[in-house]
């Protein structure tokens, strides 16, 4: 008898199953039928007022296990990026029409942070969409358990690819590396060097520049560069700049505060010039451009990103060039301010070659995304000439005249620096002379092209959820055979960071990290944060893992003859190399930030060069020190956790 029941139990629970999962197929399946009808590719126009033309985009929808990946493009690539989870979020639509279309939305975040939903240009078209889409995430919502599940299973890691030394991004906008076969050419560059290739590039270009900083600031360098572009423009060239907004106007050279009044003047001028400066605005409105809806966390995801493009649309044309790394546009950086104390240290690198659309192309895809988010674009009819100054020569004069303004005269303390910067700036212009004696002297050498056998450029942008860079970093790491050397402005290792360090030392790597001591800068809380995890990077591997601090000065001088060390870049082995903006932070993990992977075992061997010759102005503090600062008292103990709050925030 009980064996009976028991049999009939196990039928009954055998035929439920059964009916439950013929069931829950049934859902998939009608599941994912919507899903293939609703992924579509669509067409707008997205109207921008003030200034500019209609910009035409394109979407592209996926739909798998219930998740919404909506790609929005221009024809410069890949705009933003957006994802929905359908069992979570409800669909909406927006009444009032935006810059001409009509928005089908997802969830109340999509909303409130500004993101992107479906665009059309009908609101017929729009209207059958919404109840499509309504549909399938009622659907998704009975199933939401079962997609959770199947979702687990797809995301296991895949190893990462290599070409060469080179490693290979796999999503779309990570950057393709590029062979020794396309006769790819790269130089490096220090201060004076990268000042003089871009004062001379604009001379020679033909069609274009595009320039993309944090600061572009008015100072001496500044204004001599600006006022030759402002002639390069009147002449007709094409000439794009994207600067920070916030950064260009905050942060301020300490020893000429005239220089931020004069950063807005110069910008003014440039637009009056008819060059469109993203980041300034003719009315002083920056936050607005910064926030996007409630997404305040935007005002401290800045973009810092360094690049200089010269006549990138012809690359038969050898002056067509492109320079990425650390430096930005201000006398500083140049090694070219009036206090010798106040230079920093920092590295570029000179690029020529096929690789220059890549620069291109995310340039322009940046420079499209600012147009399509900017909020402040009916102001640029205050100041930005609309005129050709080709076609329309008389306007474009009488306008550029109108709106030009000034510059405000320095006070007589200031004029001492800036004569001091200019003069230096002209000599260096006229005679290649520079202040300092490095490397070989006071003339300044001029670029020492090699081929590479492999390249990739990398331009990432963390708000399309895009952390190329960091990746890269971590594959080259664990790549390693032998050696590896970082040099890194601001180095917070992260414990991702310190995993991958302790398995090289533990495979016999030789690890060398150079970063600022804290009294070297003014962002020094950044480098006290850093400080507090060396002692458990080092205390595994004191033999193998070395940790230098950059002081700006030779040990035995009494004087700085430097500020800052601001380069950021990796070299493995001496074969593979990358260089770029992006600091070993946490703050850098929410910027947008550019860098150049190559392969090479000649420039290799001359970063490895130029590393060891900034270990000369730096010290390796003792294990004791660090472990203060890893267990820290009293007064140190609340100013750490104070400021790890600080930079963990940001």
């Amino acid at each position: 008898m009980r064996k009976t029941i028991f049999i009939a139990t196990a039928l009954v629970l055998l035929f439920t199953m059964k009916t439950q999962s013929s069931e829950m197929f049934s859902k998939l399946k009608k599941i994912t039928q919507l899903e293939k009808k609703l992924s579509v590719e669509n067409n707008f126009t997205f109207k921008k007022p003030h200034m500019y033309s209609n910009i035409s985009l394109r979407q592209k929808v996926s739909i798998s296990k219930c998740l919404v990946n909506l790609k929005t493009y221009s024809k410069n690539g890949l705009l933003f990026r957006d994802s929905y989870d359908l069992s979570k979020v409800k669909i909406h639509r927006k009444f009032k029409k935006l810059n001409g279309t009509y928005v089908l939305g997802f969830g109340l975040s999509s909303l409130l942070k500004a993101r992107l939903g479906l665009f059309f240009n009908h609101k017929d078209e729009r209207d059958y969409f919404v109840k499509k889409y309504k549909r399938l995430a009622d659907r998704c919502h009975d199933a939401k358990y079962l997609i959770y599940n199947l979702r687990k299973k797809e995301n296991e890691k895949r190893p990462p690819k290599f070409i060469g030394r080179i490693p290979q991004g796999t999503e779309e906008t990570a950057g393709k590396v590029y062979d020794e076969n396309k006769n790819i050419e790269i130089a490096h560059l220090y201060g004076e060097m990268s000042f003089l290739e871009r004062y001379n590039s604009i001379d020679k270009a033909k069609k274009s520049i595009y320039i993309q900083s944090l600061l572009f600031r008015g100072d001496e360098a500044g204004k001599i560069i600006g006022e030759k572009l402002i002639k390069r423009r009147t002449e007709g060239l094409d000439i794009k700049v994207m600067v920070d907004g916030l950064a260009s106007y905050i942060f301020d050279n300490t020893e000429i505060k005239t220089f931020k009044k004069n950063s807005r003047i110069l910008f003014n001028n440039m637009m009056a010039a008819g060059i469109r400066v993203f980041g300034h605005s003719c009315r002083f409105a920056p936050f607005k451009n910064e926030v996007r809806g409630l997404d305040w966390d935007k005002l401290t995801h800045r973009n810092h990103d360094k690049v200089w493009l010269v006549d990138s649309e012809d690359l038969e044309n050898p002056d067509s060039i492109g320079i990425v790394g650390g430096i930005n546009f201000a006398a500083e950086y140049f090694r070219l301010a009036g206090k010798l104390k106040n230079n920093w240290r920092d590295h570029d690198v000179l690029i020529r070659g096929k690789i220059l659309t890549d620069l291109r192309s995310a340039f322009l895809r940046l420079f499209t995304e600012k147009v399509f988010r900017y909020r402040t674009a009916k102001y640029d009819e205050d100041c930005l000439n609309p005129y050709d100054p080709l076609k329309k020569r008389k306007l474009y004069i009488r306008f550029k005249r109108k709106h030009t303004r000034p510059y405000i005269n320095y006070s007589k303390k200031e004029k001492v620096f800036a004569k001091t910067s200019k003069r230096r700036i002209l000599r260096l212009i006229n005679e290649r002379v520079s202040v300092y004696d490095d490397p070989a002297g006071p003339i300044v050498p001029f670029p020492d092209f090699r081929n590479v056998q492999g390249s990739r450029y990398i331009h990432v942008r963390p708000s399309e959820k895009e952390d190329y860079i960091l990746k890269a970093y971590h594959q080259l790491i664990k790549s390693a055979k032998s050696e590896i050397l970082i040099a890194n402005a601001y180095f917070l290792p992260s414990p991702e960071i310190i995993k991958d360090l302790h398995a090289a030392a533990e495979r016999g790597v030789d690890i060398k990290i150079l970063s600022n001591h804290a009294s070297s800068h003014k962002l020094n809380m950044i480098n006290l944060v850093g400080r507090s995890y060396y002692f458990d990077l080092k205390q595994k591997f004191p033999d193998k893992i070395q940790i230098f601090e950059w002081t700006g000065k030779k040990p035995n001088d009494r004087s700085l003859s430097h500020n800052t060390m601001h380069s950021k870049y990796i070299v493995v082995d001496q074969k593979v190399s990358l260089v770029g903006s992006h600091n070993l932070d946490y703050s850098s993990q929410n910027n947008s930030e550019t860098a150049i992977i190559f392969e090479s075992d000649v420039l290799s061997e001359e970063l490895a060069d130029y590393y060891n010759k900034l270990k000369n102005y730096s010290i390796e503090p003792p294990m004791d020190t660090l472990y203060y600062y890893k267990y820290p008292k009293g007064k140190d103990l609340i100013l750490l956790k104070i400021l790890k709050l600080i930079e963990h925030r940001l």
